[in-house]
Protein backbone atom coordinates (compact mmCIF):
# COMPACT_ATOMS: atom_id res chain seq x y z
CA UNK A 1 0.00 0.00 0.00
CA UNK A 2 2.61 2.52 -1.04
CA UNK A 3 -0.03 5.14 -1.81
CA UNK A 4 -0.18 6.28 1.82
CA UNK A 5 1.33 9.71 2.47
CA UNK A 6 3.90 10.05 5.20
CA UNK A 7 7.00 11.98 6.11
CA UNK A 8 9.85 10.07 4.56
CA UNK A 9 13.27 9.74 6.13
CA UNK A 10 16.06 10.84 3.83
CA UNK A 11 18.72 8.25 3.00
CA UNK A 12 22.02 8.36 1.21
CA UNK A 13 23.67 5.36 -0.44
CA UNK A 14 27.24 6.10 -1.57
CA UNK A 15 27.62 2.71 -3.23
CA UNK A 16 24.85 3.55 -5.65
CA UNK A 17 26.42 6.83 -6.73
CA UNK A 18 29.36 5.02 -8.29
CA UNK A 19 27.26 3.38 -11.01
CA UNK A 20 27.66 4.44 -14.63
CA UNK A 21 25.30 7.15 -15.89
CA UNK A 22 23.75 7.31 -12.38
CA UNK A 23 20.96 4.98 -13.37
CA UNK A 24 21.20 2.76 -10.32
CA UNK A 25 20.58 5.62 -7.89
CA UNK A 26 17.57 6.54 -10.02
CA UNK A 27 16.34 2.98 -9.77
CA UNK A 28 16.95 3.05 -6.04
CA UNK A 29 14.90 6.20 -5.60
CA UNK A 30 12.09 4.73 -7.68
CA UNK A 31 12.07 1.61 -5.56
CA UNK A 32 12.16 3.58 -2.33
CA UNK A 33 8.73 4.81 -3.39
CA UNK A 34 7.63 1.17 -3.45
CA UNK A 35 8.28 0.82 0.26
CA UNK A 36 4.95 0.66 2.01
CA UNK A 37 3.99 3.27 4.61
CA UNK A 38 2.02 1.88 7.52
CA UNK A 39 2.85 4.28 10.35
CA UNK A 40 2.29 7.99 10.04
CA UNK A 41 4.35 10.93 11.22
CA UNK A 42 8.01 11.68 11.66
CA UNK A 43 10.60 9.45 13.22
CA UNK A 44 10.26 9.17 17.00
CA UNK A 45 13.18 8.88 19.39
CA UNK A 46 12.22 7.03 22.61
CA UNK A 47 13.04 8.80 25.90
CA UNK A 48 15.52 6.05 26.82
CA UNK A 49 17.66 3.83 24.56
CA UNK A 50 15.76 1.04 22.85
CA UNK A 51 17.98 -1.56 24.51
CA UNK A 52 16.34 -0.67 27.84
CA UNK A 53 12.93 -1.42 26.37
CA UNK A 54 14.27 -4.71 25.02
CA UNK A 55 15.83 -5.68 28.33
CA UNK A 56 12.69 -4.71 30.25
CA UNK A 57 10.43 -6.68 27.93
CA UNK A 58 12.67 -9.76 28.14
CA UNK A 59 12.74 -9.50 31.94
CA UNK A 60 8.96 -9.15 32.03
CA UNK A 61 8.64 -12.34 29.99
CA UNK A 62 10.95 -14.20 32.35
CA UNK A 63 9.04 -13.05 35.44
CA UNK A 64 5.71 -13.89 33.80
CA UNK A 65 6.98 -17.36 32.94
CA UNK A 66 7.96 -17.97 36.56
CA UNK A 67 4.55 -16.79 37.73
CA UNK A 68 2.74 -18.98 35.20
CA UNK A 69 4.61 -22.18 36.04
CA UNK A 70 4.26 -21.53 39.78
CA UNK A 71 0.60 -20.49 39.91
CA UNK A 72 -1.08 -22.20 36.97
CA UNK A 73 -1.00 -25.95 37.24
CA UNK A 74 -2.77 -28.37 34.92
CA UNK A 75 -6.17 -28.34 36.73
CA UNK A 76 -6.29 -24.53 36.71
CA UNK A 77 -5.54 -24.33 33.01
CA UNK A 78 -8.05 -27.06 32.29
CA UNK A 79 -10.78 -25.04 34.01
CA UNK A 80 -9.71 -21.97 32.09
CA UNK A 81 -10.12 -23.75 28.78
CA UNK A 82 -13.24 -25.79 29.42
CA UNK A 83 -15.53 -24.90 32.30
CA UNK A 84 -15.44 -21.16 31.75
CA UNK A 85 -14.82 -21.19 28.04
CA UNK A 86 -18.36 -20.54 26.84
CA UNK A 87 -21.58 -19.14 28.17
CA UNK A 88 -24.76 -18.69 26.13
CA UNK A 89 -25.62 -15.01 25.96
CA UNK A 90 -29.15 -15.29 24.59
CA UNK A 91 -31.40 -17.17 22.24
CA UNK A 92 -29.88 -16.30 18.88
CA UNK A 93 -32.64 -17.14 16.44
CA UNK A 94 -31.95 -13.78 14.78
CA UNK A 95 -28.46 -14.89 13.70
CA UNK A 96 -29.59 -16.19 10.25
CA UNK A 97 -30.96 -12.72 9.49
CA UNK A 98 -27.70 -11.12 10.58
CA UNK A 99 -25.81 -13.60 8.40
CA UNK A 100 -27.90 -12.66 5.35
CA UNK A 101 -27.31 -8.94 5.94
CA UNK A 102 -23.56 -9.47 6.32
CA UNK A 103 -23.40 -11.58 3.17
CA UNK A 104 -25.22 -8.94 1.15
CA UNK A 105 -23.04 -6.17 2.56
CA UNK A 106 -19.84 -8.07 1.77
CA UNK A 107 -20.88 -8.67 -1.84
CA UNK A 108 -21.92 -5.03 -2.27
CA UNK A 109 -18.60 -3.74 -0.94
CA UNK A 110 -16.67 -6.13 -3.19
CA UNK A 111 -18.63 -4.95 -6.23
CA UNK A 112 -18.02 -1.33 -5.22
CA UNK A 113 -14.29 -1.92 -4.78
CA UNK A 114 -14.02 -3.60 -8.19
CA UNK A 115 -16.19 -1.05 -9.97
CA UNK A 116 -14.48 1.87 -8.29
CA UNK A 117 -11.04 0.55 -9.18
CA UNK A 118 -11.91 0.01 -12.84
CA UNK A 119 -14.14 3.04 -13.51
CA UNK A 120 -13.16 5.58 -10.88
CA UNK A 121 -10.42 8.16 -10.47
CA UNK A 122 -6.98 6.57 -10.35
CA UNK A 123 -5.80 8.79 -7.51
CA UNK A 124 -5.74 6.31 -4.60
CA UNK A 125 -6.94 8.95 -2.15
CA UNK A 126 -10.05 9.68 -4.21
CA UNK A 127 -11.05 6.09 -4.95
CA UNK A 128 -13.03 3.86 -2.60
CA UNK A 129 -11.33 0.66 -3.72
CA UNK A 130 -8.00 1.36 -2.01
CA UNK A 131 -9.29 2.41 1.40
CA UNK A 132 -12.29 0.08 1.30
CA UNK A 133 -10.26 -3.03 0.55
CA UNK A 134 -6.75 -2.50 1.92
CA UNK A 135 -7.66 -0.61 5.08
CA UNK A 136 -11.25 -1.50 6.01
CA UNK A 137 -11.31 -5.14 4.87
CA UNK A 138 -7.70 -6.34 5.09
CA UNK A 139 -6.94 -4.53 8.36
CA UNK A 140 -10.29 -3.74 9.96
CA UNK A 141 -11.84 -7.12 9.25
CA UNK A 142 -8.74 -8.84 10.62
CA UNK A 143 -9.02 -7.01 13.93
CA UNK A 144 -12.80 -7.49 13.99
CA UNK A 145 -12.23 -11.25 14.03
CA UNK A 146 -9.80 -10.84 16.92
CA UNK A 147 -12.56 -9.06 18.88
CA UNK A 148 -15.79 -10.65 17.65
CA UNK A 149 -14.73 -14.07 16.38
CA UNK A 150 -16.23 -15.99 13.50
CA UNK A 151 -19.52 -14.11 13.72
CA UNK A 152 -18.20 -11.94 10.88
CA UNK A 153 -17.27 -14.80 8.53
CA UNK A 154 -20.36 -14.20 6.34
CA UNK A 155 -19.05 -10.75 5.45
CA UNK A 156 -16.24 -12.44 3.50
CA UNK A 157 -17.55 -12.04 -0.08
CA UNK A 158 -15.44 -14.85 -1.56
CA UNK A 159 -16.89 -17.26 0.96
CA UNK A 160 -20.38 -16.12 0.02
CA UNK A 161 -19.64 -16.47 -3.70
CA UNK A 162 -18.25 -19.99 -3.30
CA UNK A 163 -21.19 -21.15 -1.19
CA UNK A 164 -23.66 -19.51 -3.59
CA UNK A 165 -22.03 -21.16 -6.60
CA UNK A 166 -22.16 -24.54 -4.84
CA UNK A 167 -25.91 -24.14 -4.28
CA UNK A 168 -26.53 -23.18 -7.91
CA UNK A 169 -24.36 -25.94 -9.40
CA UNK A 170 -23.63 -28.56 -6.72
CA UNK A 171 -22.23 -31.07 -9.20
CA UNK A 172 -19.78 -28.57 -10.66
CA UNK A 173 -18.45 -27.49 -7.26
CA UNK A 174 -18.33 -30.89 -5.61
CA UNK A 175 -14.60 -31.24 -6.24
CA UNK A 176 -12.85 -33.33 -8.86
CA UNK A 177 -9.52 -33.98 -7.13
CA UNK A 178 -9.26 -37.52 -5.83
CA UNK A 179 -7.50 -36.70 -2.58
CA UNK A 180 -7.64 -32.94 -1.87
CA UNK A 181 -6.70 -33.48 1.78
CA UNK A 182 -3.11 -34.26 0.80
CA UNK A 183 -2.62 -30.61 -0.13
CA UNK A 184 -3.42 -29.45 3.40
CA UNK A 185 -3.21 -25.68 3.73
CA UNK A 186 -0.68 -25.34 0.91
CA UNK A 187 -3.14 -23.55 -1.46
CA UNK A 188 -3.96 -20.97 1.23
CA UNK A 189 -0.27 -20.52 2.06
CA UNK A 190 0.71 -19.92 -1.58
CA UNK A 191 -2.14 -17.46 -2.10
CA UNK A 192 -1.24 -15.68 1.13
CA UNK A 193 2.38 -15.31 0.00
CA UNK A 194 1.30 -13.98 -3.40
CA UNK A 195 -1.10 -11.54 -1.76
CA UNK A 196 1.54 -10.11 0.60
CA UNK A 197 3.98 -9.75 -2.30
CA UNK A 198 1.33 -7.84 -4.28
CA UNK A 199 0.55 -5.69 -1.24
CA UNK A 200 4.20 -4.74 -0.86
CA UNK A 201 5.16 -4.27 -4.50
CA UNK A 202 2.09 -4.10 -6.74
CA UNK A 203 -0.85 -2.43 -4.98
CA UNK A 204 -0.16 1.13 -6.06
CA UNK A 205 -3.26 1.97 -8.10
CA UNK A 206 -7.02 1.38 -7.81
CA UNK A 207 -7.14 -0.41 -11.16
CA UNK A 208 -4.48 -2.90 -10.02
CA UNK A 209 -6.48 -3.56 -6.85
CA UNK A 210 -9.67 -4.14 -8.86
CA UNK A 211 -7.83 -6.57 -11.14
CA UNK A 212 -6.52 -8.40 -8.07
CA UNK A 213 -10.05 -8.72 -6.67
CA UNK A 214 -11.41 -10.04 -9.97
CA UNK A 215 -8.55 -12.52 -10.24
CA UNK A 216 -9.20 -13.71 -6.70
CA UNK A 217 -12.89 -14.29 -7.50
CA UNK A 218 -11.82 -16.50 -10.42
CA UNK A 219 -9.21 -18.35 -8.33
CA UNK A 220 -11.76 -19.16 -5.64
CA UNK A 221 -14.34 -20.45 -8.11
CA UNK A 222 -11.73 -22.67 -9.76
CA UNK A 223 -10.48 -23.84 -6.36
CA UNK A 224 -14.01 -24.68 -5.28
CA UNK A 225 -14.53 -26.69 -8.45
CA UNK A 226 -11.29 -28.63 -7.94
CA UNK A 227 -11.23 -29.09 -4.16
CA UNK A 228 -14.95 -28.88 -3.39
CA UNK A 229 -16.45 -25.77 -1.85
CA UNK A 230 -16.36 -26.80 1.82
CA UNK A 231 -12.85 -28.19 1.56
CA UNK A 232 -11.61 -25.14 -0.35
CA UNK A 233 -13.02 -22.68 2.16
CA UNK A 234 -11.29 -24.55 4.96
CA UNK A 235 -7.91 -25.09 3.31
CA UNK A 236 -7.62 -22.84 0.24
CA UNK A 237 -9.35 -19.48 0.66
CA UNK A 238 -6.64 -17.79 2.65
CA UNK A 239 -8.79 -15.03 4.16
CA UNK A 240 -11.04 -17.71 5.67
CA UNK A 241 -8.00 -19.58 7.00
CA UNK A 242 -6.43 -16.39 8.38
CA UNK A 243 -9.59 -15.07 10.01
CA UNK A 244 -10.42 -18.44 11.52
CA UNK A 245 -7.01 -18.58 13.19
CA UNK A 246 -7.20 -15.11 14.73
CA UNK A 247 -10.83 -15.63 15.79
CA UNK A 248 -9.57 -18.10 18.42
CA UNK A 249 -8.46 -15.04 20.40
CA UNK A 250 -11.93 -13.52 20.49
CA UNK A 251 -14.18 -13.55 23.59
CA UNK A 252 -17.20 -13.96 21.29
CA UNK A 253 -17.91 -17.13 19.34
CA UNK A 254 -20.74 -18.29 17.10
CA UNK A 255 -21.41 -22.02 17.08
CA UNK A 256 -24.46 -24.12 16.30
CA UNK A 257 -26.68 -21.07 15.77
CA UNK A 258 -25.86 -19.68 19.21
CA UNK A 259 -23.85 -16.66 20.22
CA UNK A 260 -21.42 -17.64 22.94
CA UNK A 261 -19.12 -15.82 25.32
CA UNK A 262 -15.77 -17.16 26.47
CA UNK A 263 -12.61 -15.90 28.05
CA UNK A 264 -10.28 -14.14 25.62
CA UNK A 265 -7.79 -16.55 24.00
CA UNK A 266 -9.68 -19.57 25.43
CA UNK A 267 -10.17 -20.77 21.86
CA UNK A 268 -6.41 -21.13 21.48
CA UNK A 269 -6.22 -23.26 24.63
CA UNK A 270 -8.47 -25.83 22.96
CA UNK A 271 -7.18 -25.56 19.40
CA UNK A 272 -4.36 -27.63 17.92
CA UNK A 273 -2.31 -26.92 14.83
CA UNK A 274 -3.79 -28.85 11.93
CA UNK A 275 -0.71 -30.19 10.19
CA UNK A 276 2.64 -28.84 9.07
CA UNK A 277 1.17 -26.67 6.31
CA UNK A 278 -0.98 -24.77 8.82
CA UNK A 279 2.07 -24.34 11.06
CA UNK A 280 3.98 -22.73 8.16
CA UNK A 281 0.91 -20.56 7.49
CA UNK A 282 1.02 -19.34 11.12
CA UNK A 283 4.76 -18.72 10.85
CA UNK A 284 4.17 -16.73 7.66
CA UNK A 285 1.65 -14.57 9.52
CA UNK A 286 4.52 -13.64 11.82
CA UNK A 287 7.32 -13.58 9.25
CA UNK A 288 5.49 -11.49 6.63
CA UNK A 289 4.94 -8.65 9.10
CA UNK A 290 8.55 -8.77 10.26
CA UNK A 291 9.73 -8.88 6.64
CA UNK A 292 7.58 -5.86 5.79
CA UNK A 293 9.32 -3.89 8.52
CA UNK A 294 12.76 -5.26 7.67
CA UNK A 295 12.61 -4.60 3.93
CA UNK A 296 11.88 -0.88 4.43
CA UNK A 297 14.90 -0.29 6.66
CA UNK A 298 17.68 1.91 5.32
CA UNK A 299 20.36 -0.66 6.12
CA UNK A 300 18.43 -3.46 4.39
CA UNK A 301 17.83 -1.37 1.26
CA UNK A 302 21.47 -0.37 1.05
CA UNK A 303 22.52 -3.99 1.35
CA UNK A 304 19.93 -5.10 -1.22
CA UNK A 305 20.94 -2.52 -3.80
CA UNK A 306 24.62 -3.17 -3.26
CA UNK A 307 23.99 -6.86 -3.95
CA UNK A 308 21.86 -6.15 -7.02
CA UNK A 309 24.41 -3.67 -8.38
CA UNK A 310 27.18 -6.26 -8.21
CA UNK A 311 25.01 -9.11 -9.50
CA UNK A 312 23.71 -7.15 -12.50
CA UNK A 313 26.81 -5.06 -13.28
CA UNK A 314 27.44 -6.88 -16.54
CA UNK A 315 23.88 -6.58 -17.80
CA UNK A 316 23.69 -2.88 -16.87
CA UNK A 317 26.99 -2.11 -18.60
CA UNK A 318 25.75 -3.87 -21.76
CA UNK A 319 22.47 -1.94 -21.86
CA UNK A 320 22.47 1.15 -19.59
CA UNK A 321 19.19 2.42 -21.07
CA UNK A 322 17.33 -0.54 -19.58
CA UNK A 323 19.02 -0.34 -16.19
CA UNK A 324 16.06 1.12 -14.32
CA UNK A 325 13.51 -1.42 -15.57
CA UNK A 326 16.00 -4.23 -15.03
CA UNK A 327 16.61 -3.13 -11.45
CA UNK A 328 12.89 -2.77 -10.77
CA UNK A 329 12.23 -6.34 -11.85
CA UNK A 330 15.27 -7.67 -10.00
CA UNK A 331 14.27 -5.81 -6.84
CA UNK A 332 10.82 -7.42 -6.83
CA UNK A 333 12.19 -10.90 -7.52
CA UNK A 334 14.91 -10.51 -4.88
CA UNK A 335 12.42 -9.50 -2.20
CA UNK A 336 9.88 -12.03 -3.41
CA UNK A 337 12.37 -14.82 -2.74
CA UNK A 338 13.14 -13.32 0.66
CA UNK A 339 9.44 -13.17 1.49
CA UNK A 340 8.91 -16.83 0.57
CA UNK A 341 11.92 -17.93 2.62
CA UNK A 342 11.02 -15.79 5.66
CA UNK A 343 8.70 -18.28 7.42
CA UNK A 344 11.23 -21.07 7.01
CA UNK A 345 13.86 -19.10 8.94
CA UNK A 346 11.32 -18.84 11.75
CA UNK A 347 10.56 -22.54 11.37
CA UNK A 348 14.25 -23.35 11.73
CA UNK A 349 14.50 -21.41 15.00
CA UNK A 350 11.20 -22.79 16.27
CA UNK A 351 12.16 -26.39 15.51
CA UNK A 352 15.63 -25.99 17.03
CA UNK A 353 14.17 -24.71 20.31
CA UNK A 354 11.66 -27.57 20.45
CA UNK A 355 14.31 -30.16 19.64
CA UNK A 356 16.22 -28.96 22.68
CA UNK A 357 13.03 -28.93 24.76
CA UNK A 358 12.20 -32.47 23.65
CA UNK A 359 15.70 -33.63 24.58
CA UNK A 360 15.44 -32.04 28.04
CA UNK A 361 12.04 -33.60 28.71
CA UNK A 362 13.08 -37.09 27.52
CA UNK A 363 9.76 -37.15 25.66
CA UNK A 364 8.82 -40.06 23.42
CA UNK A 365 6.66 -37.86 21.22
CA UNK A 366 8.02 -37.12 17.74
CA UNK A 367 9.33 -33.66 16.93
CA UNK A 368 6.32 -33.22 14.64
CA UNK A 369 4.03 -33.72 17.63
CA UNK A 370 5.97 -31.05 19.49
CA UNK A 371 5.83 -28.62 16.58
CA UNK A 372 2.07 -28.99 16.22
CA UNK A 373 1.39 -28.92 19.96
CA UNK A 374 3.04 -25.52 20.41
CA UNK A 375 1.98 -24.00 17.08
CA UNK A 376 -1.04 -22.10 18.41
CA UNK A 377 1.14 -20.27 20.94
CA UNK A 378 2.55 -18.32 17.97
CA UNK A 379 -0.84 -16.96 16.83
CA UNK A 380 -1.12 -14.14 19.42
CA UNK A 381 2.46 -13.11 18.67
CA UNK A 382 1.63 -12.83 14.97
CA UNK A 383 -1.53 -10.83 15.78
CA UNK A 384 0.23 -8.27 17.98
CA UNK A 385 3.07 -7.87 15.46
CA UNK A 386 0.43 -7.14 12.85
CA UNK A 387 -1.34 -4.64 15.09
CA UNK A 388 1.91 -2.93 16.12
CA UNK A 389 2.84 -2.33 12.48
CA UNK A 390 -0.52 -1.40 10.99
CA UNK A 391 -2.91 -0.01 13.60
CA UNK A 392 -1.94 3.58 12.80
CA UNK A 393 -2.91 3.10 9.15
CA UNK A 394 -6.33 1.88 10.23
CA UNK A 395 -6.66 4.78 12.65
CA UNK A 396 -5.71 7.49 10.14
CA UNK A 397 -7.04 6.16 6.85
CA UNK A 398 -9.90 3.96 8.09
CA UNK A 399 -12.24 6.88 8.80
CA UNK A 400 -11.74 8.10 5.24
CA UNK A 401 -14.04 5.33 4.05
CA UNK A 402 -17.02 7.40 5.25
CA UNK A 403 -16.50 10.32 2.84
CA UNK A 404 -15.43 7.88 0.14
CA UNK A 405 -18.78 6.10 0.35
CA UNK A 406 -20.39 9.35 -0.76
CA UNK A 407 -17.98 9.64 -3.70
CA UNK A 408 -16.62 6.14 -4.43
CA UNK A 409 -15.42 6.97 -7.96
CA UNK A 410 -13.78 10.30 -7.15
CA UNK A 411 -16.18 12.29 -9.32
CA UNK A 412 -17.06 14.96 -6.76
CA UNK A 413 -20.36 13.35 -5.71
CA UNK A 414 -21.85 13.66 -2.24
CA UNK A 415 -24.42 10.85 -2.23
CA UNK A 416 -24.87 10.59 1.53
CA UNK A 417 -23.75 14.04 2.63
CA UNK A 418 -20.50 12.73 4.15
CA UNK A 419 -18.02 13.91 1.51
CA UNK A 420 -16.39 16.44 3.81
CA UNK A 421 -16.40 14.38 6.97
CA UNK A 422 -13.03 13.74 8.62
CA UNK A 423 -11.30 16.14 6.26
CA UNK A 424 -8.47 16.58 8.75
CA UNK A 425 -6.54 13.33 9.37
CA UNK A 426 -6.25 12.15 12.97
CA UNK A 427 -2.49 11.65 13.12
CA UNK A 428 -1.52 9.78 16.27
CA UNK A 429 1.09 11.11 18.65
CA UNK A 430 4.46 9.46 17.95
CA UNK A 431 5.14 8.75 21.62
CA UNK A 432 1.74 7.10 21.99
CA UNK A 433 2.36 4.97 18.91
CA UNK A 434 5.70 3.75 20.25
CA UNK A 435 4.34 2.92 23.69
CA UNK A 436 1.35 1.08 22.22
CA UNK A 437 3.67 -0.91 19.96
CA UNK A 438 5.87 -1.92 22.87
CA UNK A 439 2.85 -2.89 24.98
CA UNK A 440 1.30 -4.92 22.15
CA UNK A 441 4.44 -6.91 21.44
CA UNK A 442 4.99 -7.63 25.13
CA UNK A 443 1.34 -8.65 25.61
CA UNK A 444 1.44 -11.03 22.66
CA UNK A 445 4.51 -12.83 23.96
CA UNK A 446 3.06 -13.02 27.47
CA UNK A 447 0.01 -14.79 26.03
CA UNK A 448 2.35 -17.01 24.03
CA UNK A 449 4.16 -18.02 27.24
CA UNK A 450 0.86 -18.99 28.85
CA UNK A 451 -0.25 -21.01 25.83
CA UNK A 452 3.13 -22.74 25.59
CA UNK A 453 2.91 -23.74 29.25
CA UNK A 454 -0.54 -25.20 28.67
CA UNK A 455 0.74 -27.11 25.61
CA UNK A 456 3.63 -28.49 27.63
CA UNK A 457 1.26 -29.74 30.35
CA UNK A 458 -0.87 -31.41 27.71
CA UNK A 459 2.08 -33.02 25.92
CA UNK A 460 4.21 -34.17 28.84
CA UNK A 461 3.38 -37.44 30.58
CA UNK A 462 2.32 -37.24 34.21
CA UNK A 463 5.47 -39.00 35.36
CA UNK A 464 7.62 -36.14 34.05
CA UNK A 465 9.12 -34.38 37.04
CA UNK A 466 8.13 -30.78 37.65
CA UNK A 467 11.69 -29.51 37.39
CA UNK A 468 12.19 -31.29 34.09
CA UNK A 469 8.83 -29.97 32.88
CA UNK A 470 9.84 -26.40 33.67
CA UNK A 471 13.33 -26.83 32.23
CA UNK A 472 11.90 -28.18 28.97
CA UNK A 473 9.99 -24.92 28.45
CA UNK A 474 13.07 -22.73 28.75
CA UNK A 475 14.21 -23.04 25.09
CA UNK A 476 10.84 -21.81 23.84
CA UNK A 477 10.90 -19.02 26.43
CA UNK A 478 14.31 -17.94 25.16
CA UNK A 479 12.95 -17.97 21.60
CA UNK A 480 10.02 -15.75 22.60
CA UNK A 481 12.35 -13.39 24.41
CA UNK A 482 14.49 -13.22 21.28
CA UNK A 483 11.45 -12.52 19.10
CA UNK A 484 10.43 -9.72 21.47
CA UNK A 485 13.87 -8.12 21.28
CA UNK A 486 13.94 -8.52 17.49
CA UNK A 487 10.46 -7.06 17.07
CA UNK A 488 11.30 -3.97 19.11
CA UNK A 489 14.56 -3.58 17.21
CA UNK A 490 12.72 -3.55 13.87
CA UNK A 491 10.23 -0.96 15.10
CA UNK A 492 13.06 1.29 16.27
CA UNK A 493 15.07 1.24 13.02
CA UNK A 494 15.07 4.24 10.63
CA UNK A 495 13.11 3.45 7.50
CA UNK A 496 13.41 4.59 3.91
CA UNK A 497 9.70 5.35 4.07
CA UNK A 498 7.88 6.30 7.24
CA UNK A 499 6.36 3.25 8.82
Amino acid sequence: MHWTKTERTGIHCPVLLQTAKRLIPLGFLIQVELAQAHVFGSTYTPPVPVIYYQAGAALALLISFLVVVWVLRSPALARLSTEREMRVLRDSRWLPGVRWVLQSLGLALLALAIGGGLLGHQNPYLNFSMTGFWVVFVLGFYYAHVLFGNLLDPLNPWRTLCLGAARLAPALFAGCLRNPARWGYLPALLLYMAFIWFELYGAGAPRATAQLLLAYVFINLVGSALWGTRHWLRYGEFFSVLFHLVSHLAPVHCQGGKLLLRLPMAGLLRARTDGTSQLVFILFMLASTAFDGLQSMVAWLEMSWSFLRNALAGAIAANPAQAVSLLQGAFKVYHGVGLVLAPFWYLLLYEASLLLARWISLSRHSIRDWLLAFGMSLVPIAVVYHAAHYFTLLQVQGLKVIPLLSDPLGRGWDLFGTLHWFARPLYPDAATVWNVQVALILLGHLIGVLLAHFAALQLMPRETGRRRLIASQLPLLVLMMGLTVFGLWILAQPAAAGR
